[in-house]
């Protein structure tokens, strides 16, 4: 198996799960409903916006993952324009993570924004040079 193929399969894979999590994210927006109006002291405009920035991050989640699997078939033809917007991707998807680790010191953020960042970048790193200069 080529490094192109390695890399484009790489890609599929951590695309196809931002994608499916970022779905499940939106849909889990009925629970956070519920518990905000049990347990929140927040006021009802505040909660509404919780509720918006919830869904609006698991629709961009989706969206990068999308975005990420297209690429993918670009990428198993070498292309670098491909590589660079998924490392772009990866980066914005590293700095998520140590920013959101830096507001809250949790370990499970850095796994959770910063594992399919790695997981992106690796192959990039590795493999850079066998893309062709498109």
């Amino acid at each position: 198996m080529n490094r192109k193929k390695v890399s484009s399969i790489v890609a599929f894979t951590v695309g196809t799960l931002m994608f499916v999590v970022g779905i499940a994210h939106t849909l889990a927006v009925s629970n956070l409903k519920e518990s905000l109006s049990q347990h929140s002291t927040l006021t009802q405009s505040r909660q509404n916006q919780v509720l918006i920035n919830w869904v609006f991050s698991g629709l961009a989640m989706s969206g990068l993952g999308a975005i990420i699997v297209f690429l993918a078939a670009q990428l198993k033809k070498g292309k670098k324009m491909a590589r660079d917007l998924i490392a772009m991707i990866a980066v914005f998807f590293l700095f998520v993570s140590l920013a959101s680790y830096m507001i809250e010191p949790n370990p499970r953020l850095l796994l959770v924004f910063g594992l399919p960042a790695l997981l992106l970048l690796m192959p990039m790193v590795i493999f850079g040079k066998e893309f062709a200069l498109d």
